[in-house]
């Protein structure tokens, strides 16, 4: 079962970090996907990489394993986005950080404690400010839930997802961004819950639904 107020943090930090998908986190660098952490875990998992790159292409990337909950208080997307940009600027890392693999990219467990967090950009206050006037915060939980995201392919997006119709865990949804979004949107309650959709989940979700050709 999802844990309701990590579920509730990671979707909040999808929210405020999407845009670096397309507007560099720093320099060059952008986030290529953003993951719940494996079995609703207290971390999550960020993969920064080229504006292109994706997982076929697993050299460009590298992901940071980054906990939650730190110090008795929950890391909002801002702190994460700064902690990143610490660290893409060669500071921060711990010579003896633990590094992992991600579907084939290279993982490090990231310390925040030992990380002195950039200081948020002007940009980063003005973005707080007109997203919360387009999407104002509210208590009615969107169903399906975005929890992350990966670039998967050239054009295939992995989507993941918390719903009331999968209870039990996140569900992995490939899509393929150059398809028929609106209609696919529109769809994907429904569209998640077909089983002969399903196929081999990955680490990070307990079902993974093939929408690219629909």
């Amino acid at each position: 079962m999802l844990d309701e107020d990590i579920t509730e943090q990671q979707a909040s930090i999808v929210a405020l970090l999407l845009h670096h998908a397309h507007t560099p986190l720093t320099g060059s660098v952008y986030i290529r996907g953003i993951l719940p952490a494996p079995a609703s875990a207290p971390s999550v998992c960020v993969v920064l990489g080229p504006s292109n790159g994706s997982v076929d292409e697993p050299d460009q990337m590298v992901g940071y394993d980054i906990p939650l909950h730190v110090d008795d208080h929950y890391l909002t997307g801002m702190d994460i986005a700064g902690i990143l940009r610490t660290i893409c600027t060669g500071g921060g890392l711990d010579p003896s950080s633990r590094v992992g693999d991600l579907m084939g990219i290279p993982l490090i467990t990231v310390d925040p404690r030992s990380v002195v967090p950039s200081a948020r950009t002007p940009e980063d206050n003005a973005y707080t400010i007109l997203r919360t006037l387009v999407c104002p915060w509210t208590e009615d939980r969107l169903d399906p839930l975005l929890l992350g995201f990966l670039f998967h392919a050239a054009d295939t997006l992995r989507l993941y997802l918390a719903s009331s119709e999968v209870p039990d865990g996140v569900v992995a949804v490939d899509t393929r961004p150059s398809g028929a979004l609106t209609a696919l949107l529109a769809a994907l309650p429904s569209l998640i819950t077909e089983s002969y959709r399903y196929a081999e989940p990955d680490p990070h979700s307990i079902r993974l639904v093939d929408l690219t050709d629909w």
